[in-house]
This record gives C-alpha cells, sequence and structure tokens, in this order.
C-alpha cells in the first residue's frame, strides 16, 4: 500500500510548494526536460481547465458519496486558485526561449 504519511513531493526548480511555483520554474524545468515550451504551455492550461470544468461536478459527486460538505469545499478552495494559476502560467510560460537559460 502507499504510504501517504510521506512526502512524496519533488521540486521544480527552486520550487517546492506549489505557491513558490513561477512560469520561471516551469520554463527551466521544460529545459531541463528537453521539452517545447509551447507543448509545456499547452497541456498545462488544457489540464488546468478541465480540471476547472469539472470541479463543481466532482464536488457535487463526493458529497452525494458521504464526503461532509465542508471538506468538499476546502479541497476546492485549495483547487481553484491552484488550477488558475497555472492556466494563466501558460501564456507567460510560452514567453521563454532556451537561450534563457543558457
Amino acid at each position: 500500500a502507499f504510504d501517504f504519511t510521506v512526502d512524496h513531493r519533488a521540486p521544480i526548480g527552486d520550487a517546492f510548494s506549489s505557491q513558490a511555483l513561477t512560469p520561471y520554474e516551469w520554463a527551466h524545468f521544460a529545459h531541463l526536460c528537453h521539452l517545447p515550451f509551447p507543448l509545456v504551455a499547452t497541456e498545462m492550461k488544457a489540464l488546468a481547465q478541465r480540471i476547472l470544468d469539472v470541479i463543481d461536478q466532482v464536488a457535487t459527486d463526493v458529497q452525494t458519496a458521504g464526503v461532509p460538505t465542508e471538506v468538499a469545499r476546502g479541497i476546492i478552495d485549495v483547487v481553484l486558485p491552484e488550477c488558475r494559476r497555472h492556466r494563466d502560467f501558460a501564456d507567460q510560460l510560452r514567453r521563454f526561449k532556451a537561450r534563457d537559460f543558457s
């Protein structure tokens, strides 16, 4: 079984928390992975938007399954701003060039 008590996250650049992530950190990560910045931007924006599109239905479904409303709302209150931030990062990410990291 997976041990959820252990912190398994890894940094992206120097950012260990989502609040510390910036478009620069994502661009640098893409550069190190040899991924085109437009590809990372497109996928980041699409994933964030997909979550935003279904989050209300997910909240309804988990509440129907018995999750207390305040717990579901608490999760949404964390997820929504993060998705919006990362959706907005996508346009900024496209502006980076490989030479920015040489």
